[in-house]
């Protein structure tokens, strides 16, 4: 499926002749393999300000370390609708983590942080030798302000889909312990939220770039392009899993652990930077 068919819009590159991605567009022409007729797309995520975080009254089942505060990001940037599965997994690093194979469209788990970053790593080589990227973009893991940002796509309940019953809510758009019979599935069969994105919860969890803090900025502040504190002993993961309850399965719900951990419920998705010179 071409870009134009699929609705994905992009600008011809005048050294290589393929696609780039403009700002404001999705992209579609990376070098992640083709899956049930279609492309990979990357969304493009705009900047903007939101209130990171969660309320008793948006969150009963919050926890101390969602702290509410006003986050503004100056640069969009674009972030794969899906999470990565075995099969992108296996064609840009070779080889896939020990894990039950249930199918080539099954988000990968198992990974550890650093074999993310990798992969982000691979592919920002393979598209910039390929012309499909400027020298100045990279794909990465997306910050943890990022990842939040574009999981709620505007909204400011406790999930991006809103009836008023949680269990109902994240039926409609996550696998969770309720529906998910203790296992990944393929991507993309759940409810997407207002930016194209798919399994932003449930399904897996996904890695994020940032060394876990424990306390979010309080008062009247607005913090600009947070990246996370410059070391710890912790990354942060969000998004909730196949294994998670409805209090673990929330926009705000925040998880950390060490970076060579690998978890059976635990992947990523990335984000391409939008520098483009």
């Amino acid at each position: 499926m071409s870009a134009s068919q699929s609705g994905v819009k992009s600008v011809k590159s005048t050294k290589s002749g393929v696609s780039l991605p403009v700002e404001g567009f999705h992209f579609s022409g990376s070098g992640l393999p083709v899956l049930s007729g279609t492309n990979a797309v990357f969304r493009w995520i705009p900047p903007g300000t939101f209130q990171m975080g969660s309320t008793a009254a948006t969150d009963d089942d919050r926890n101390d370390d969602e702290t509410l505060h006003k986050v503004k990001l100056n640069q969009g940037f674009w972030l794969l609708d899906h999470e990565v599965t075995l099969q992108e997994y296996k064609d840009i690093r070779g080889s896939i983590p020990p894990a039950i194979y249930r199918g080539d469209d099954h988000p990968v788990q198992n990974v550890a942080w650093n074999a993310a970053v990798d992969f982000c790593d691979k592919l920002t080589e393979k598209d910039r030798k390929a012309g499909r990227i400027s020298l100045s973009q990279r794909y990465r893991l997306p910050t943890e302000a990022e990842w939040e940002y574009a999981c709620r796509a505007g909204t400011t309940t406790a999930v991006y889909y809103n009836v008023g019953d949680r269990n109902k809510e994240l039926d409609e758009i996550a696998w969770w312990d309720w529906n998910s019979d203790q296992e990944t599935h393929p991507i993309k069969l759940k409810r997407p939220n207002s930016f194209g994105l798919y399994d932003m919860i449930g399904n897996v969890s996904e890695w994020c770039s940032d060394w876990y803090d424990a306390n979010y900025p309080s008062g009247d502040v607005t913090v600009t392009d947070p990246t996370g504190p410059p070391s710890g002993s912790f990354r942060v993961f969000r998004g909730g899993s196949w294994f998670s309850n409805a209090g673990s399965s929330r926009s705000a719900f925040r998880n950390k652990t060490i970076p060579t951990n690998r978890l059976n419920d635990l992947g990523f998705r990335p984000a391409l930077s939008s520098s483009v010179p």
